[in-house]
């Protein structure tokens, strides 16, 4: 997202303040993936949830972009 999108500061600030959860998160997932454990997708998705609906599509897209990246190259 440019500055451009948000004419208004206020707006602004909350994009970036959802995008620094979006990336928590998806590092939250990355890390019980390491680790063998249980990803915990619905919380995840849950969490992310609180930073609206469109938070929670991106939460998803992440999650998968992160799996086909996994799956296309560890052999």
């Amino acid at each position: 997202m440019s500055p451009l999108d948000y004419p208004d500061p206020a707006e602004r600030l909350a994009a970036d303040e959802a995008d620094r959860a979006l990336a928590q998160l998806l590092g939250d997932y990355v890390t019980r993936r390491a680790n063998c454990t249980t990803p915990e997708v619905l919380d995840l998705l849950s969490a992310a949830g609180e930073h609206g609906h469109q938070a929670i599509a991106q939460m998803r897209d992440l999650i998968a972009f992160y799996e086909a990246l996994n799956a296309g190259g560890t052999s």
